[in-house]
């Protein structure tokens, strides 16, 4: 059985003007909606059709992702595979790039904060009932891609190796990059 967690590719969105925090949420919502801004690479191409079950959030990018991957069936896409939400809290502050405050702010997240949004906790008990789905997934089907998320596929790469999943430690970090988990029967 095999499990591949390809990060999507990377979106069309800039992050070079300033905002204000109180400008952020609106960005990350339209960053969720934003769809991809290259083509992925020929590796990520062959091994995308060398699976038999696609896996996708149902993020754009993500399943935009899975498509210029040629893929032709989504077999399955819902928020249980979206990225860990970023909390936001809004205070008074200077204008910063967005990707500045989206890193304050994952920091934030690791170290506990999460204002009204999903905690660190929430995404890695989100992450292991993504892994159990895949694993089903692959139990049936054999060989599994998921094209995800960052953060997610991390969560759902330590939740593979604690069930006795061969692979990296560290899944692939870069958009399009992708790590193999095997498991024998």
């Amino acid at each position: 059985m095999e499990i591949i967690l390809l990060r999507h590719g990377k979106p069309d969105f800039s992050t070079a003007k300033r905002i204000a925090i109180r400008e952020l949420p609106k960005m990350i919502a339209t960053y969720n909606c934003a769809g991809v801004s290259q083509l992925p690479p020929a590796s990520s191409v062959q091994m995308a059709r060398a699976c038999k079950h696609v896996v996708c959030s149902d993020l754009l990018r993500s399943v935009q992702s899975a498509k210029l991957l040629g893929v032709e069936q989504i077999d399955l896409s819902e928020p249980l595979f979206r990225e860990a939400d970023l909390p936001v809290t809004l205070w008074p502050s200077m204008k910063m790039s967005p990707y500045f405050w989206l890193v304050v702010f994952r920091i934030l997240w690791f170290f506990g904060h999460s204002a009204d949004g999903e905690s660190i906790t929430q995404a890695r008990l989100r992450a292991a009932t993504a892994m159990q789905q895949l694993d089903t997934l692959a139990q049936t089907h054999g060989r599994v891609l998921f094209v995800g998320h960052g953060i997610l596929n991390q969560f759902i790469a330590k939740e593979l190796l604690s069930y006795g999943w061969q692979g990296p430690k560290r899944p692939a970090r870069d958009h399009w990059g992708f790590s193999r988990y095997t498991l024998m029967k």
